[in-house]
């Protein structure tokens, strides 16, 4: 069996495992924090759409960085035009 990087490669096997290590969980818990930090740097405040809706994973492992609750069309214009307004009184 070979391993390499958390993932383990063997004879019996037909795609990678990828195996739970410290690194890797170290890893996720990064991908996570620079996902929020471009989040923040982009205006959106995370915790304020947090819920149990929609889990948003990574396509590198499947790890959920986030869970957000679902959004009424209704509201969500209504931010969008909120957040428009704001934007075109700074300039």
């Amino acid at each position: 069996m070979l391993q390499n990087k958390g993932i383990v490669f063997g004879a019996s096997q037909s795609a990678p495992k990828v195996q739970r290590t410290h690194t890797a969980q170290n890893l996720i818990q990064k991908m996570k924090t620079r996902s929020t930090d471009l989040l923040a740097a982009l205006g959106v405040n995370l915790s304020a759409h947090a819920g149990n809706d929609l889990p948003c994973r990574t396509p590198i492992t499947g790890e959920t960085l986030a869970t957000l609750r679902h959004c009424k069309n209704a509201v969500l214009l209504f931010s969008v035009a909120q957040r428009a307004r704001a934007q075109a009184g700074r300039a």
